[in-house]
């Protein structure tokens, strides 16, 4: 998988683009992917406080990327976005 897909994940998460993601994602693109910084998709989503695409990632994200990515948990994102 081209890591440009991947991380276009994270950019459709940032955009709010719910069925652009889930094109992206039924083509096999990495959920687990991260950006520059290290972080994944589930980090973008939880920072923008956008409760449907969370609950969308967390319903298809292996477990072992819901517990704590990037050294932050996605709950402590979730809750300094203030959203």
């Amino acid at each position: 998988m081209c890591i440009y897909v991947s991380v276009s994940v994270c950019q459709a998460v940032e955009c709010g683009q719910l069925g652009c993601v889930t094109l992206l994602l039924d083509a096999q693109a990495d959920i687990a992917a991260k950006d520059k910084a290290g972080n994944t998709c589930l980090h973008y989503a939880a920072h923008s406080g956008a409760h449907d695409m969370m609950d969308f990632l967390v319903k298809v994200a292996p477990p072992e990327l819901l517990d704590c990515t990037n050294n932050v948990s996605l709950l402590f994102y979730s809750v300094c976005s203030g959203k």
